[in-house]
């Protein structure tokens, strides 16, 4: 305490402002304001959230606390990766327009499942239509995967990455929580 508003003092307060005017969803993208800056590792701000609600929102790993930190450089990296962007991790005008497009308009390939939300919980060795559904769900929010039926081990490692990247339980099953995620993932 030096009474100097310096640099840690002025990134205090920021924070503090941040978590006060935090919204109900933050998860919601639209809840931040869309990035006009380059944003790279040690950015913070609401911006970033921005970023991060996207990221997520398309089965990327990210926690939404406005801190640029490595866990999101390495999904931007992954999503710069999937989409033919220069990988370095930094959102620049490129990457921020391509999280915009994926974000506003997803691909409509992927607009309807077409399957049947399972209701009973899915692991491996299991087959049917809604096993077809966790597949058509996965391979919406970016993974490589077959949709075939088939919950094997390919399937299996899939979930527990989302259940990763979502803070869940990753045991590979598709219980009540993980299907409520990915129905939130999609809608």
């Amino acid at each position: 305490a030096d009474g100097i508003c310096g640099n840690n003092t002025r990134k205090m307060v920021k924070k503090l402002l941040d978590q006060i005017t935090a919204p109900a969803d933050p998860g919601d993208p639209s809840n931040y304001p869309f990035p006009t800056r380059t944003l790279k590792y040690g950015s913070e701000g609401n911006d970033v959230r921005w970023v991060q609600a996207v990221l997520k929102r398309l089965g990327y790993a990210a926690a939404i606390d406005g801190d640029f930190g490595s866990v999101t450089k390495k999904s931007v990296k992954a999503f710069q990766k999937k989409y033919g962007l220069t990988v370095d991790g930094i959102v620049g005008s490129a990457t921020r327009e391509r999280l915009r497009q994926e974000y506003e308009h997803p691909d409509p390939e992927y607009e309807d499942i077409g399957y049947p939300v399972p209701t009973r919980n899915l692991k491996k060795g299991m087959r049917g239509e809604d096993v077809k559904w966790v597949q058509a769900v996965l391979k919406r929010l970016g993974y490589t995967i077959d949709v075939d039926g088939i919950f094997g081990r390919e399937t299996e490692y899939r979930v527990r990455h989302f259940q990763k990247c979502n803070g869940l339980a990753q045991d590979g099953i598709v219980g009540p929580a993980t299907r409520t995620a990915m129905q939130a993932s999609v809608q």
